[in-house]
C-alpha cells in the first residue's frame, strides 16, 4: 500500500473529500484549501488544481456536476468548475541553466528531450 501525503503534492495531510472519476480512472481530492488531481493511470500522480472557487475554510465536498463539470461545495456555496486547470500561476525565471549552458532572461526556452539537469538561480 503507498500513502500519498503533502509531500507528493497534496496541499495538506488532511483529506477533506474525495470523488473517483471513473472516465479517467483519477480521484479528485480536496485537501487544505486546494483541489487536486491523482491520475491512478500515472502511478498517483499529483496535479494541483490550486483554489477554482473563493472559500476560507476549503472544499467540503466534491460532485460529478452537468456537461462533466465538478461540483463544489464550500462554506460559500456550490460552485460548478471546469476538470482542467486554466489558471497560470505567476512565475518570473530570471536565469535558467540546462546541461550547464546559462540562458539569462528567457523570454522562450525550448529544452531539448535529452536535457538532464535543469537549474535556477537563487534569490
Amino acid at each position: 500500500m503507498k500513502n500519498f501525503t503533502k509531500a507528493d503534492g497534496l496541499g495538506a495531510d488532511v483529506i477533506l473529500r474525495l470523488l473517483y472519476d471513473g472516465k479517467h480512472n483519477g480521484i479528485w481530492i480536496s485537501a487544505g484549501k486546494g483541489l487536486f488531481y491523482m491520475d491512478l493511470e500515472r502511478g498517483g500522480e499529483i496535479r494541483s488544481f490550486g483554489l477554482p472557487v473563493p472559500v476560507s475554510s476549503g472544499i467540503f465536498d466534491i460532485k460529478h456536476g452537468p456537461r462533466g463539470r465538478l461540483m463544489l461545495i464550500a462554506d460559500t456555496g456550490i460552485h460548478l468548475a471546469d476538470k482542467r486547470n486554466e489558471a497560470r500561476p505567476k512565475l518570473a525565471v530570471n536565469k535558467i541553466t540546462v546541461d550547464g549552458k546559462v540562458h539569462e532572461n528567457p523570454a522562450r526556452l525550448d529544452i531539448p528531450s535529452g536535457a538532464r539537469r535543469l537549474t535556477s538561480a537563487k534569490r
